[in-house]
């Protein structure tokens, strides 16, 4: 599984880099300092994917649990 995610850069005092999957869009939003390089968001990205898909996977879990949960019984 290929990850794809956004970047969102900061000029802000933030002096670290985070990340948050989004509910609603199924993506992955990295959050860094404006002069972080790109190398080292990858390697980032990188060193947590396993920890992204299992919470990504969850939302998608979650998600269709609540619709089903929701669908009316005929």
């Amino acid at each position: 599984m290929n990850i794809t995610y956004k970047i969102k850069r900061s000029r802000k005092r933030i002096k670290t880099i985070s990340l948050q999957i989004s509910d609603k869009s199924e993506s992955v939003t990295i959050a860094a300092p404006y002069f972080t390089p790109v190398d080292e968001i990858n390697r980032f990205v990188w060193e947590k994917q396993h920890w992204i898909k299992k919470h990504y996977i969850n939302t998608k879990t979650v998600e269709i649990f609540i619709w089903r949960k929701s669908k009316p019984l005929i």
